[in-house]
């Protein structure tokens, strides 16, 4: 399990975490988010509620009902960005949907880093792009997107 990272620097801990999220590892992603973690995916027109640590660790394992593979991308060392405990990352996804249509999404992820962990993440999504997607599979993707977890 990977332990709280105190010693590195927010882009260290933020770029762990990202890769914790493309390989699929809640035990890796769990351990670098702070007890009041939350996430959000912007822009809020798509309706999503926020999520917690709980919330959010539920949902990233569920996520083979939408994504047969995904893959994250930083799209150069130039593309990541920090600013006292924030980290913006400019970032690209591919993959495959269960339904097995291709996908590609731009991102740029806003990360909140103290005490070696992960307190707040924002994602601004391609809304066009997320909008098609989240419809594939007769709305999969929204329906797991709106579940809050709370009867898990």
């Amino acid at each position: 399990m990977t332990e709280p990272i105190p010693s590195e620097s927010p882009i260290e801990i933020a770029t762990a975490f990202v890769e914790a999220i493309t390989a699929g590892d809640t035990v890796n992603m769990a351990a670098l988010m702070a007890d009041n973690y939350t996430w959000r995916l912007l822009p809020a027109a798509l309706g999503v509620p926020a999520k917690n640590k709980r919330q959010y660790l539920l949902q990233s394992a569920k996520l083979g009902r939408i994504f047969a593979t995904l893959k994250v991308h930083i799209r150069s060392p130039l593309d990541v960005v920090q600013s006292g405990d924030t980290v913006v990352i400019h970032a690209t996804s591919e993959g495959q949907m269960a339904t097995g249509a291709p996908f590609q999404n731009e991102c740029i992820m806003i990360l909140r880093c103290e005490g070696g962990k992960v307190y707040s993440m924002m994602e601004f999504m391609d809304s066009e792009v997320m909008r098609v997607t989240l419809d594939a599979g007769d709305g999969a993707g929204w329906k797991l997107l709106q579940e809050t977890h709370d009867e898990d």
